[in-house]
């Protein structure tokens, strides 16, 4: 199985390569963090919305987790990039990712409450799911069967590779963030702080939202690998 720097590499590789083709597709993204960012006092008192602005932030994650694994499964596979294709595949699929995200949740959440490990086995073995759905086309059953064929035999590989990557980008969005607050609050009056501290949030968001394609393309290429081992291309 390819290690994890090199399959790191392909697909930094490929987002900088194709990186004018992706910024198109995390607009929604970014436009959802700023307003959060920027209203994030209000949000945090209003309690009633809370429901509602958390609901939104997991549909717009999702989404673009969609159009990310559209988007890399094309590169991967030497395909022509289409914003507007990769916005149609994401909307046709969308509502049967949605139930899939669901039952993965009470599978895991249900694991996670019984016992640890059966909420990290089903989470592994489902990892999948939005590259299987994008790129093959499958229905519910199909595609959580194709994400645990395809971690079968590799659990552990994909156990510690995709939680490495993502503690990783984590670790980077935050170290960037709290640098920013940091030096803001070193520098800047009193008066300006709250501005500034906003600021530096919204800078934060963007340096989420351009990380989040490098953990989908990571899953994307490993996918890809997965296939390779077993054999399928």
């Amino acid at each position: 199985m390819i290690s994890f720097s090199n399959l790191l590499k392909k697909t930094l590789a490929a987002y900088f390569a194709n990186f004018k083709a992706i910024m198109p597709l995390l607009a929604v993204f970014v436009i959802w963090q700023i307003i959060i960012n920027l209203f994030s006092a209000d949000i945090k008192t209003a309690i009633s919305i809370l429901p509602y602005v958390a609901a939104f932030s997991l549909i717009v994650a999702a989404f673009t987790q969609l159009l990310l694994c559209q988007t890399f499964g094309d590169i991967f596979n030497g395909k022509t990039l289409s914003a507007s294709t990769a916005y149609k595949e994401s909307l046709k699929r969308f509502p049967l990712f949605v139930i899939l995200l669901i039952l993965l949740a009470v599978m895991v959440i249900g694991g996670l409450f019984l016992a640890l490990v059966p909420g990290i086995i089903f989470a592994t073995w489902f990892i999948f799911l939005a590259p299987v759905l994008m790129i093959e086309n499958t229905n519910i059953s199909s595609t959580f069967k194709r994400s645990k064929y395809l971690v079968s035999g590799n659990f552990f590989q994909v156990l510690w590779q995709t939680a490495l990557v993502s503690v990783l980008i984590i670790f980077i969005v935050n170290m960037a963030t709290q640098g920013l607050a940091a030096v803001a609050k070193l520098i800047t009056p009193g008066v300006a702080l709250p501005y500034v501290l906003t600021l530096s949030n919204i800078v934060g968001a963007f340096l989420g939202a351009f990380t989040s394609p490098i953990m989908v393309g990571f899953l994307v290429a490993l996918y890809f690998e997965l296939r390779k081992l077993k054999k399928e291309i």
